[in-house]
């Protein structure tokens, strides 16, 4: 197969591939993904290496195999006969890394859903079967017109390749002008990152001023505590002039909704915030024309003002999710060891207790029902605080991380889990839905299943009915 465009999209449509299947079967097989692309000099586009898409062609036979086999229900008897492996080999394989699909040691019907998206050939795989054929050799291409993308700093970003790669392609005729000329195709008006709070909606727009190379700037939200008539306003006013004449600029709004919130939900006698608005959809215009990329963050979408987040002002919109349990495992392993000299006792302790590898905390991670990134890491700071404690006692690094020490930590940070966290998260689940994308559909089955869970611990007395909340629903 002649594969011309070497964009990451088209390669996975010319093999009959979804794109997540290509980021699910890198990650399980352990190729880094980012590490395969690289931008063309010219054009400035990401595209894949030649390499890793011949790779992908040679390999696209049991890739096609991995995709269908990853995206249906499945069962332990069906993995097991997928992968012609014993059926208890299987079920101790997912007692030990999904414990949460097993009740009293019998497999959870209603599960199959959750194992959707677990790999049968990754157990497989994990269990010692034999996929050397799937060895990939990441050669380095040296073709002048060429050059590596900047890898993201790996401490930073912790999973979230779709995202990364989602913003990525969305903001390509930014990074490939040409794009303009040939397609037609312009420039994104603005882009609106909206979800629950303590997922990194910031981080994510700093990400996207770091891949396009922009000066990132935030606009501070005292501007708009003016008590002045008409203060917000004009302080706006001059804040966006004070910026009019910069180039390559990311100019960041936090908290989009409280400033920029819905003219018809005011009371009648404010003007304050309809004069922000009406600023607002005045000067977006003039800034896309000269360049100025405007990124906003918000927890809800429908209460800002449709006027200013309508096509042509911000076109793009992109969901940022809580890490699901993979990820939070993944982000314990990080948050733990980041930065930690080879002496340092938590690292010896976590070494002590094999504990420096994210499948020791896959277990105590699937746990954490809803947690955004900022409450897996208060866990970490929770822990080392105690592990430190011990230690100044003990003096040894003989520490066992057993699940008194952990599960105490976690109930310690699941009681910061509010209620109104939760409805958060289940009016975030309704507005992704809302878009009619399926690209996100993954995600969304991951917190969906977190939502069912959080709600069936809780009594329905004490279950929130605020007005417009309702449970989602997967159709």
């Amino acid at each position: 197969m002649d594969i011309k465009d070497n964009t990451f999209r088209n390669v996975a449509f010319q093999l009959g591939l979804r794109q997540s299947t290509i980021r699910h079967f890198c990650r399980y097989f352990e190729i880094p993904l980012y590490e395969q692309f690289i931008k063309d000099e010219w054009s400035g586009t990401p595209i894949l290496k030649v390499e890793f898409i011949r790779y992908l062609q040679q390999n696209a036979e049991f890739l096609l195999d991995f995709q269908e086999d990853y995206y249906k229900d499945k069962t332990p008897t069906i993995i097991s006969q997928t992968i012609n492996r014993d059926l208890v080999e299987v079920e101790t394989y997912l007692k030990n890394n999904h414990p949460n699909y097993f009740k009293d040691g019998v497999f959870m019907e209603h599960m199959k859903l959750s194992l959707r998206y677990v790999s049968s050939y990754n157990i497989d795989y994990r269990l010692g079967g034999d996929y050397g054929f799937l060895k990939f050799n990441n050669t380095h291409l040296n073709n002048q017109n060429i050059q590596k993308l900047s890898k993201p700093n790996e401490l930073e970003i912790v999973g979230y390749e779709d995202i990364l790669i989602s913003i990525t392609e969305q903001i390509e005729p930014i990074l490939n002008p040409s794009d303009i000329k040939d397609w037609g195709l312009t420039n994104p008006g603005g882009i609106l990152l909206f979800g629950p709070p303590g997922c990194g909606k910031t981080f994510w727009a700093e990400k996207i001023s770091e891949i396009l190379e922009y000066t990132f700037i935030e606009i501070p939200r005292s501007i708009f505590g003016s008590s002045l008539v008409d203060g917000a306003m004009i302080n706006l006013k001059n804040k966006l002039d004070e910026y009019s004449n910069s180039t390559k600029t990311v100019l960041f709004f936090d908290e989009f909704d409280s400033i920029a919130s819905s003219r018809n939900y005011q009371p009648s006698g404010s003007r304050e915030n309809s004069k922000v608005v009406n600023t607002l959809l005045q000067e977006i215009p003039k800034l896309i024309e000269k360049q100025i990329l405007i990124v906003a963050a918000t927890n809800f979408i429908d209460s800002i003002d449709p006027a200013v987040i309508r096509p042509g002002r911000f076109d793009l919109k992109i969901p940022v999710f809580p890490p699901n349990f993979e990820e939070r495992a993944d982000l314990i392993v990080n948050k733990l060891t980041y930065n930690l000299q080879s002496s340092s006792p938590l690292l010896r302790i976590l070494k002590y207790n094999n504990a420096q590898h994210a499948l020791f905390w896959k277990k105590i991670a699937s746990e954490m029902v809803l947690f955004s990134n900022s409450l897996v890491i208060d866990f970490t700071q929770l822990l080392k605080r105690r592990l430190k404690s011990i230690y100044n006692e003990t003096q040894s690094i003989e520490i066992n991380l057993d699940e008194e020490i952990l599960i105490k930590a976690l109930n310690e940070t699941s009681a910061k889990l509010t209620q109104k966290d939760a409805e958060l998260c289940a009016h975030f689940y309704n507005e992704v839905k809302s878009l009619g994308s399926s690209y996100y559909q993954e995600r969304l089955d991951w917190l969906y299943q977190d939502l069912e869970r959080y709600y069936s611990r809780v009594s329905k007395e004490k279950k929130p009915k605020p007005i417009g909340f309702r449970r989602p629903i997967i159709d």
